[in-house]
């Protein structure tokens, strides 16, 4: 059963991970709001391999 995002909550480590290698990722995540955060943090809580976490970090703005 996937996790209830809660804005107080941490960010997945791998997440984190790939948006501090990503300074314009890092950027368009802060633009997000609370909706399409809670968007990739579930999606990104489903990522089977560091390569489709590096895919969702790249396709931010698809999330907005």
């Amino acid at each position: 059963m996937p996790q209830q995002y809660s804005q107080d909550a941490p960010l997945p480590l791998g997440l984190l991970t790939a948006l501090s290698q990503n300074m314009h990722a890092m950027e368009q995540y802060a633009a997000l709001g609370e909706q399409g955060r809670a968007r990739l943090i579930e999606r990104a809580g489903q990522a089977k391999s560091s390569e489709e976490m590096l895919w969702l970090v790249r396709h931010l703005s698809d999330l907005s």
